[in-house]
């Protein structure tokens, strides 16, 4: 268990990236207050205020019928202060009406980093683009009694695993040396 708290975060980002359970920050846009959107993460407002952890798909989906036409683009502020989260995998359509984009958060994106864009978006009837700036910040990833339990059990399963192959090889390998041993000893015994 010892072994496996120190070496948590080494297998959070390495062994355990490719297991994971599939994660997604979505962020739903309910509506707007004159050019400023109103967006919910799991049904509540959060004030444009996202919280994806790295290595996180990061959907923004137009709720229907809520006054809305398209999403023109999702970009980064040049700003101070302002870091590329989304830098290997940028915010893009996924549908021809612009209601549907995604991102993903870098594996390598710092606990905290801040990343400042702005959303531009049409209104039902009318052609002007809108901007909105919503805030993007890297969740750290805790150590909780959830991930560690499951930490521990995973660790112990690839080192039982990886023992139970090894000491199948070497009996494989022990019973082929007595095999051919046996065989030797058979040929080069003289006759009696």
């Amino acid at each position: 268990i010892y072994i496996s708290f120190i070496l948590y975060p080494y297998y959070q980002k390495k062994l355990l990236t490719p297991l994971k359970l599939y994660k997604m920050l979505q962020i739903d846009i309910v509506g707007f207050d004159g050019d400023n959107l109103k967006l919910e993460v799991n049904g509540h407002s959060n004030k444009g205020r996202s919280s994806p952890t790295r290595d996180e798909e990061v959907q923004w989906k137009v709720r229907p019928n809520k006054g809305i036409k398209s999403i023109e683009a999702i970009a980064m502020k040049n700003i101070a202060g302002s870091d590329n989260v989304f830098s290997s995998d940028p915010p893009r359509s996924i549908n021809a009406q612009k209601m549907k984009w995604r991102a993903k958060t870098n594996n390598n994106a710092e606990d905290g980093a801040v990343y400042v864009y702005n959303i531009e978006w049409v209104k039902d009837g009318d052609p002007t683009i809108r901007t909105y700036d919503p805030i993007i910040s890297i969740r750290p990833v805790k150590l909780t009694s959830d991930n560690f339990l499951y930490n521990v059990v995973l660790t112990t399963a690839v080192v039982t695993t990886l023992l139970a192959v090894t000491l199948a090889v070497m009996l494989y390998f022990s019973k082929q040396e007595n095999f051919r041993l046996k065989n030797i000893d058979q040929i080069t015994e003289p006759a009696r």
